[in-house]
């Protein structure tokens, strides 16, 4: 019997996926803020859609009394690219060729191959029909609002924070949907409180611009490694009828806790955006579109494999992961590590459409 393996460190710790379908105001941060270690979280997937409830005696006219629907998800779909990522032009050759069609940039992961590491990208489909253009612009000025503001008139927006090399500078990709005639506007939301007395007029500026349809969050890039130079920026579809509101919750000590929380605003329509510290404490900035009656769910599993840790193998045994799950409407949302034991927490939207989903 072969030796079950856990992921290995190098592999996890090169996942960096966003949460909702996409950052740069796609719908928030890299997951729940790190956290101390926990006890691991039920490895359970996510709760079936609940059956029509019982509508007891009264009417049975559907105008009146219209029976529940099952919940709609989004499926994923995840395959492994064949091209040495950390060759640039290999990298943007691959994702524009017509094996990687309909697919975004999703991951990066290296691999221990004799002699040396080579990376691998994992692309993500979502809309079988879909059709993509890609871009690639420097790491450094990918999260500046002016960046966002000119990609998102072009309909481009980033597929995913992960960051490709090219000659030895960062890349980040933005990506285009050419069968949906969407664009994306940003808007400077200013800088995030620091301390309990600037909380209200801050949630008083965000829900206003919420009003508005902006509800993707994203964070600029400091300047000059100064933190406090970092603001909000806040993203909408063009045209859009979303019309959403925001609330900063204290953020709860373990991971268990937060994977609780996320359920519990999850199931009125709320979802994680950003980790605001707030006068030495976290507070999570949770968002909410009130034109729709969706819902999110988090859950977590463990990462197991009987293959070489950082071989190709290991990688395949990931992308089983990533498609079971996909399969369900989820997608990885963050990573975290308990005894020596590798976890991960997923995602899934309900009847959600736009940048929160």
């Amino acid at each position: 019997m072969k030796e079950v393996r856990r992921l290995s460190p190098i592999m996890l710790g090169a996942l960096v996926i966003l949460t909702a379908c996409g950052g740069g105001g796609g719908g928030g941060g890299g997951g729940f803020p790190m956290l101390p270690a926990a006890p691991p979280p039920s490895a359970a997937g996510p709760a079936p859609a609940p059956a029509p409830s019982d509508p007891g005696p009264g009417p049975t006219d559907p105008e009146t009394n219209p029976p529940e629907r099952p919940m709609v998800t989004t499926p994923y779909s995840f395959k492994l690219g064949s091209a040495n990522s950390l060759d640039f032009n290999a990298l943007m050759a691959e994702l524009q060729s017509p094996e990687v069609a309909g697919h975004l940039l999703d991951t990066l992961i290296p691999l221990r191959l004799s002699p040396s590491i080579e990376v691998r990208s994992v692309y993500r489909s979502q809309e079988p029909s879909a059709t993509y253009l890609h871009r690639a612009v420097s790491t450094q000025d990918a999260y500046t609002l002016a960046t966002l503001q000119v990609q998102g008139a072009d309909g481009y927006r980033i597929a995913a924070n992960t960051m490709a090399v090219d000659q030895g500078s960062f890349k980040t990709i933005f990506s285009k949907n050419t069968s949906q005639d969407v664009r994306y506007e940003f808007i400077d939301a200013g800088k995030l409180p620091q301390t309990r007395a600037e909380v209200a007029g801050f949630l008083e500026s965000v829900n206003r611009l919420g009003q508005q349809g902006y509800c993707g969050t994203s964070m600029t890039s400091p300047q000059n490694g100064n933190l406090a130079s970092i603001t909000l920026v806040l993203g909408r579809e063009k045209p859009t009828t979303a019309r959403c509101s925001f609330e900063l919750l204290p953020v709860t000590p373990t991971y268990a806790s937060s994977i609780a929380q996320g359920n519990e605003k999850g199931a009125n329509g709320s979802k994680f955006g950003v980790a605001v510290g707030i006068d030495g404490t976290t507070q999570g900035l949770f968002v909410r579109d009130d034109s729709q009656k969706s819902t999110f769910k988090y859950y977590a599993t463990e990462y197991m494999s009987t293959a070489e840790a950082g071989s190709i193998e290991q990688a395949r045994d990931l992308l089983k992961i990533l498609n079971r799950e996909g399969a369900l409407g989820s997608r990885a949302f963050q990573q975290y590590q308990e005894n020596n034991r590798y976890y991960m927490i997923f995602t899934t939207s309900y009847d959600c459409k736009g940048l929160l989903c």
